[in-house]
């Protein structure tokens, strides 16, 4: 439970950091079964068919990667999807080296109180564990039973889907910019506007000038001519 927790708190980070969501519509994974048929087989190992033939259920954890593997080869165009490659890759490790099973820390295990299951557990304190350090040794205590133990993989893996998300989720456009270029095409169209109408007016102005000037010259030529006619 506290894997769906983290992975629903990576995608409200996207809202949260003034990211836009919808661009998740926007990414085209391939082999999309392949995914889904991982997360059920996870799903049917550990909560409904936990008991039964323990070499079964480690063959199809070890199958559930195989799965999950295959998707993220079919989408490694994907931006920041390596990252989750990586996580994935540590864990699988961990796992095969380990019969199946991800090996944990007990005191890990204490620490986060998680309780011992009844059947197959895909990640168990093992009596000679290897490569340990890439095993669930960071415990996470929480409240409601969802606390859990990590490992170095998950921690990648995560930060991985957070890359993903925010190589997909562009930011938010800001609509300050947009008003501006809107206000400064109206400015420009009202300048334009004005000049057009100074030049459509100029011409008129002068003429009316001109004609003015031409009746006074043509009223003085009248007055000089009556005082040189007077006697």
């Amino acid at each position: 439970m506290l894997l769906v927790v983290l992975a629903l708190a990576c995608v409200a980070a996207v809202p949260l950091s003034g990211r836009r969501l919808e661009g998740l519509l926007e990414l085209r994974f391939r082999w999309t079964a392949a995914a889904f048929t991982a997360l059920a087989l996870q799903v049917v190992i550990t909560e409904l068919g936990a008991g039964g033939d323990h070499r079964l259920h480690a063959a199809l954890h070890l199958l559930s990667y195989g799965l999950a593997g295959a998707f993220l080869i079919a989408n490694r165009a994907v931006g920041g999807l390596w990252v989750v490659a990586l996580g994935g890759a540590c864990n699988l490790l961990a796992i095969t080296v380990n019969g199946g099973v991800m090996p944990a820390s007990a005191a890990a295990l204490a620490a986060a109180h998680v309780p011992r299951g009844s059947g197959f557990e895909n990640s168990a304190a093992l009596v000679h564990p290897h490569l340990m350090v890439l095993g669930d040794v960071i415990p996470v205590p929480a409240p409601l039973g969802l606390g859990n133990v990590l490992s170095v993989g998950d921690l990648i893996l995560y930060t991985g889907a957070l890359v993903v998300l925010f190589k997909a989720c562009g930011p938010v456009p800001d609509p300050r910019p947009r008003a501006f270029a809107v206000l400064s095409r109206c400015a420009r169209g009202a300048g334009s506007r004005c000049r057009r109408g100074r030049s459509a007016a100029g011409p008129g102005r002068r003429t009316d000038g001109r004609a003015t000037g031409l009746a006074r010259r043509a009223a003085l030529d009248r007055d000089d001519g009556a005082r040189r006619a007077r006697p």
